[in-house]
Formats: C-alpha cells, structure tokens, sequence
C-alpha cells in the first residue's frame, strides 16, 4: 500500500467536477496517490488525467423508485468490489457516501465526506426521509466533514447533533484557482453573459425580457440544455423583438477565463426552493469574480455580503426583469467590474484554502 493513497469516489462525468479535481490535484501535488472510483449513470465520456480513474455502471430506467434502489446497491457492490485499502476514502456528495462507510468498516479507511451541496434538503416526501435517514447513520462514521459554505456548515451541525463532537467539519469553499493574468480594462462594447446550464427554475425568461429595454449592453447566454427549451427562449426573443440577445456554444471549462474576460457582467440566479439554493455557493460566482466581472445574484445570506460587500455587483430581492434591468443599470453606471482587482481575486480563489484542506485531510 502506498504511504499515502486516497481513492475519490465521485459520480457523473468526471471532466465537470471542478471542486474534485481542484482537491485531486492538489493531492496528488502534495505526494499522494489519488484513485478515482467513477459512478456513470450514462455515456462513457472521454478521460485524459494524469492519475487512474475507474468507472462503474449505475444502473437508470423510467422508474424512480428502481433508480434510487439501483443507487443504494452501487454504494453497497462498491464498497466490497474495492479490494486495495487506502489511508484516505473521499466521498463527493451524500448519494455516494454509503461505499465509504462500507470500505470504512471493511478496511479501517479514513473517511471524508464532501458534502458539497445540502443534498437531504433538495428532496421532498419520503425520499427526503429516506436521504435523511442515511446521511444521519453515515456520517457518526465520518472523520472529517467537508462543507461549501458557512451557512451550510451552521445549519447541518444544528440539524445532526449527534456527532458534534465525533467529527471534524470545515468549509472548503468552491474557490476556482486564481486568475492573475486578467485585467479590469474590458473591449469595447458591453457585454454580459450567463454561463451554465439552460433549463428551467434559473430565470433565464426574466434576464431575457430584461434586456428589451437595455440598449447598450449585449446579452450572451453559453451552456448545454435540453434543445426544446432552447427554442422556446428564442421564440420569446423573436415576439419579444430582443435584438441584443443570442446564444453560443458551451465552452472547454479550461478556456473559461480567456473567454469570461471580455464579459463585463455575469448572472447567476438560484430558485428558492430549499436550503440547498438558499445557502448556495456557487463556483460560478467566483469564476466570474476571477475573470474580472460584476456580478448580478440573489439577495442570499452567503452571496451579499461577497457580491455587494465588494461593490461588484447587486444582489436583487426579487428575479424579475425589472430588477435585473435596474441592476444592469446601476452596475454600468458605477463600472463595477473595475472593482474587481486581484487582492479581491486572491481572497476568492483556490489556492487560499488549499493549505486548510490538506492539512486536514492529512490524518498522521
């Protein structure tokens, strides 16, 4: 067995996991031999990284119930199919947690749970109790508990009391590396952009119908989503006669701040609908604060006081157009990207908090 040997177990396609590999890589920098157990729900995506990545097959259909049940034995044929023992088990995310605690009992692992998002609280009826029920007897097996915001942290050691004390819990911020090379100096023409995801609950029809009455600033919108949706967005542009709106093609996230710089505002909006989005903790914010951008959010506990605590940005009450072009408005007139320099970016970034996570993944 290697000195120090850590297997990350993790599932979806991997290439999108930026916190995983900011926490691989920062491992595997500091001598450790990372392995990667990789659940696949779909597709069989291309991976090229310097350290072995293993993937396994979950099981989908129609049927909720057989998925969730399809889930729960991955995590139990998981934690006997891992035959070499690591000094340190990782584990992205509750729906995966159960293989740790089980190569945990098996093999006497140190056990960390990154729980990247509230995820019992993104769930509703008896999935919620079900989700509750596990991570409330997972995590008494847990070494170290990994939080993504502060608020998060706060309210998951109010709700599971029983381990206070068991376990050590930290944040980890979704801190993107720093981005020293990008300047406040932007082309000409204003442009903003939404990056990520285009469904439905991110208000993207609102920002849209924004911009009708903005004139002098142009709106992008980059991201993958299902091809219906997309039509419907352009649909709403046409009989809304927007003419400063268009979409373009996702983008290789390596790329990201060669091409977020020459954006000049950034939207990212969370639906209120649980805990989870309520004390939200969006890597997207802090790339668009490394790529030298203001920023337009929710008037959240743990976003206000980094967007409008900064002055780069405003955080809006309400997501309705009306806002959000008040918001544009003000921002322009103040140029509050100029106001992201790089002693804000160097407290916003990855390698502030590296040091923090090592040290406490580090169990000698």
């Amino acid at each position: 067995m290697p000195a120090k040997s850590v297997l990350y177990i993790c599932h979806g396609n991997f290439n999108y996991l930026s916190r995983a590999k900011r926490q691989i890589n920062a491992l595997i920098e500091n001598g450790y031999k990372v392995t990667v157990a990789n659940g696949l729900f779909s597709g069989n995506p291309e991976y090229d990284y310097p350290y072995e990545i293993l993937k396994f097959r979950i099981k989908t259909g129609k049927s909720p119930m057989l998925n969730f049940l399809s889930l729960i034995w991955f995590n139990i044929s998981l934690g006997f199919k891992v035959k070499d023992r690591y000094n340190v088990i990782i584990c992205r995310e509750l729906s995966i947690l159960l293989s740790g605690v089980i190569m945990k009992l098996l093999k006497g692992s140190k056990l960390v749970f990154d729980s990247n998002e509230l995820s019992v609280e993104t769930h509703s009826g008896i999935k919620k109790i079900v989700w509750n029920i596990i991570q409330r007897f997972s995590i008494q097996f847990c070494n170290l508990i990994i939080h993504a915001e502060q608020n998060r942290m706060n309210y998951f050691k109010e709700k599971y009391r029983v381990i206070n004390g068991k376990s050590n819990q930290i944040v980890i911020e979704n801190y993107p590396y720093l981005n020293s090379d990008s300047t406040t100096i932007k082309p000409n023409g204003l442009k903003a952009v939404y990056f990520g995801g285009l469904s439905e609950g991110r208000s993207i029809e609102e920002i849209i119908i924004a911009f009708k009455s903005i004139e002098n600033v142009a709106l992008e919108f980059i991201g993958f989503g299902d091809e219906s949706y997309k039509k419907k967005l352009k649909h709403v542009i046409i009989d809304k006669k927007i003419n400063n709106v268009k979409f373009r093609e996702p983008i290789n996230d390596e790329k990201i701040y060669d091409f977020l710089s020459a954006y000049h505002i950034g939207f990212a909006f969370y639906d209120n609908t649980n805990l989870n989005n309520y004390y939200c903790a969006p890597n997207k914010i802090f790339q668009y604060i490394q790529a030298g951008m203001s920023v337009i959010t929710n008037d959240y506990p743990g976003l206000k006081p980094i967007v409008e605590g900064n002055c780069i940005g405003n955080c809006v009450s309400e997501v309705s157009s009306t806002q959000i072009s008040e918001a544009v408005t003000s921002i322009v007139s103040k140029k509050m990207w100029e106001n992201c320099t790089l002693n804000l970016k160097e407290n916003f970034c990855w390698e502030k908090i590296e040091k923090r996570f090592l040290e406490k993944v580090n169990f000698n």
